[in-house]
């Protein structure tokens, strides 16, 4: 495995996925050894994607690419409101789930929303981040393997 910091892209990167070992996989692997390894063996299907990772794909898509971009890929909704009580329906309801199947990608909850925009905010307030993600003034993302131990790790940075 060569070492080192690699300019790749996401389909490159999780295309080996299980190849390396990160913080992710680790944190899988934290939760429960025994699913992880039935993961690993192919006994097991990971979920396509979890909330955490349709809102960090969602604030690297606005911070990284830019609001329209964002909002060209994502719609912004909380779901169909449930009559009797006004509000939505939970995200483990049939109505819930019916609805969510009406998109490419799940949409994006107003909760969620108003994360990525005070991230966003966060990042163009810091001149240095900005300057190095934003204006293109160095690496927005890079990733780093490296061999640790014995064990082929990667992660982006």
């Amino acid at each position: 495995m060569k070492t080192g910091y690699f300019d790749i892209d996401d389909a490159e990167y999780f295309g080996n996925y299980t190849q390396f070992l990160s913080a992710s996989r680790l944190k899988e692997f934290a939760r429960c050894p025994y699913t992880f390894n039935l993961y690993e063996k192919g006994l097991l299907s990971r979920p396509s994607s979890s909330a955490a990772q349709v809102l960090g794909t969602a604030a690297h898509c606005m911070i990284l690419e830019g609001p329209e971009v964002f909002h060209e890929r994502y719609d912004v909704a909380d779901g169909p409101v449930n009559p009797k009580t006004g509000r939505c329906f939970g995200r483990d309801t049939k109505k819930y789930q019916d609805w969510l199947a009406g998109f490419d990608m799940p949409p994006i909850p107003t909760e969620d929303m108003i994360t990525i925009e005070a991230m966003a905010a966060s990042v163009f307030r810091n001149e240095n981040l900005y300057l190095t993600i934003v204006a293109g003034k160095g690496d927005a993302e890079i990733t780093a393997r490296a061999n640790i131990l014995g064990v082929d790790c990667q992660g982006k940075l």
